[in-house]
């Protein structure tokens, strides 16, 4: 099953092979600068270049490297501010 089809099924109330995974997709399902550091650390990624997306409640963009090893269903839609 893909991502997409995953993720269809989920918000139809229907079963999917699993649950989907959003990660980052928007900046609500995002994680904060602390805890996504030591996810960082855990996969054995070591530092990145973690830029904050929101400042005021702490949540950051989620790299490419983080994405590629826990394959979340959904990718980033962030609405950034102008220059």
């Amino acid at each position: 099953m893909t991502s997409r089809e995953r993720v269809l099924k989920a918000l139809r109330h229907e079963r999917p092979d699993m649950i989907p995974l959003d990660l980052g997709g928007t900046e609500a399902s995002g994680m904060t600068g602390v805890a996504y550091n030591r996810l960082r650390e855990y996969l054995g990624l070591g530092q990145g270049e973690t830029q904050l997306f929101d400042v005021y409640q702490q949540v950051v963009k989620i790299e490419d490297d983080v994405r590629e090893i826990l394959k979340p269903d959904t990718i980033p839609l962030l609405m950034e501010p102008a220059g």
